[in-house]
């Protein structure tokens, strides 16, 4: 697949779909997998070479920066290809902000954690709907279930932490103040509410949940 590189390309989504293609049909040659499972693995695929396309990307560029001279396999044109686009101003600044953002700590927050793997937002939310017997989870429920780590069953990333300790205190507040005998259960849609005031709508994402729509 590295040697089957026609031209420079910024990222992984901008290769032609015929290369893309032929790299999936290349690795397929030496993995083994059951058919029935075969639009599975080309989403884990995807998301691989992604990351490998843009690994091999910086490598190379520290490669240029320091004048040594490319990996034997890169041809020529891709090699004066990606050449140009390490010199490309715009390039270079989109680049410098992409991997300020990836070290970004987020104030004190530290860097962001994930723990659902391979599973989407959406996957798991369809998984939770199931075992809570078609009923959709609420959101609290769903932002300490998405952030846990399945090993601790701690949450990890200190945002979502904070976010979850906050809102379960107003949860108490809001109880304490209804005159409520039970202390830790609030009806799901003003638990709801307590979490959609806490985190806003960023870039059409909200923190903790991706692009899942809001409740309905």
């Amino acid at each position: 697949m590295k040697s089957d590189l026609p031209r420079a390309y910024p990222t992984y989504n901008c290769l032609p779909p015929d290369v893309k293609t032929r790299w999936f049909r290349a690795f397929a040659k030496k993995i083994d997998w059951e058919p029935s499972i075969t639009e599975t693995v080309k989403v884990l695929y995807e998301k691989k070479a992604q990351k490998t396309f843009s690994s091999n990307l910086c490598a190379w560029k520290d490669k240029w920066k320091l004048n040594k001279d490319p990996p034997d396999w890169v041809s020529e044109i891709a090699w004066e290809g990606c050449v140009l686009l390490w010199q490309d101003d715009k390039v270079e600044a989109k680049s410098s902000r992409n991997s300020t953002n990836r070290r970004s700590e987020r104030g004190c927050y530290g860097i962001a954690i994930h723990n659902t793997g391979a599973t989407s937002f959406k996957t798991r939310k369809e998984e939770m709907i199931t075992e809570n017997g078609g009923e959709e989870p609420g959101m609290l429920a769903f932002l300490e279930d998405a952030h846990r780590n399945r090993k601790s069953g701690d949450i990890c990333d200190k945002k979502v932490k904070r976010i979850v300790e906050t809102v379960k205190e107003k949860i108490t507040d809001q109880l304490t103040q209804g005159g409520s005998t039970d202390k830790t259960i609030l009806p799901k849609q003003r638990s709801n509410t307590l979490i959609l005031k806490e985190i806003p709508v960023i870039k059409g994402h909200r923190f903790g949940f991706g692009t899942l729509p809001d409740p309905g």
